[in-house]
């Protein structure tokens, strides 16, 4: 153990050097450790990433990988875990307030998981990506738990709950 931490503080310095500081290093096996804890301990919970958090194009790479889904605010945010190799089908469209093309962006690259805290969005929603407001997540059970982020702008609503275009 102590030769690897010596062989990290070595790491890092030449890092240092070469990039200066400060200098933010990620660890790849970290992610990977983090997303299996969050499954161990919240089994019934699918993990959703919100790229605003690191949207560097290794550590999208790395939650691909590890089959974690994404929240994304807008459709460049929604481009950048595409290109990464995220499915559409596991991505969120969490941010209430969406404008209509990027709502109808969404609908064209398979994006149907989208959040919405007002009827003038869901109809927004029905709109400009028809079909997507009451359609259930593909791939899940009915009462499967998606938490895409802990705010109180954010509600999943369950298929049943949801009304038809």
């Amino acid at each position: 153990m102590k030769a690897t931490l010596t062989g990290n503080k070595r790491r890092l310095k030449e890092l240092a050097r070469r990039h200066g500081t400060p200098l933010m290093t990620i660890s790849r096996s970290a992610l990977r450790g983090q997303l299996e804890r969050f499954r161990r301990v919240l089994p019934r919970v699918e993990p959703f990433f919100a790229i605003k958090a690191n949207a560097h194009p290794e550590v999208l790479k790395t939650m691909v990988a590890g089959r974690a889904g994404f929240d994304v605010a807008s459709a460049a945010e929604m481009s950048q875990v595409l290109a990464a190799g995220a499915k559409p089908d596991g991505i969120i469209f969490a941010n209430t307030i969406k404008p209509a093309d990027a709502i109808a962006l969404a609908a064209r690259k398979g994006v149907t998981l989208m959040t919405f805290d007002s009827g003038y969005e869901l109809d927004k929603i029905a709109q400009h990506a028809p079909g997507v407001a009451s359609q259930a997540p593909p791939n899940r059970a009915p009462n499967h738990l998606m938490i895409s982020s802990l705010s109180f702008a954010t509600v999943v609503i369950p298929p049943a709950m949801t009304r038809a275009t």
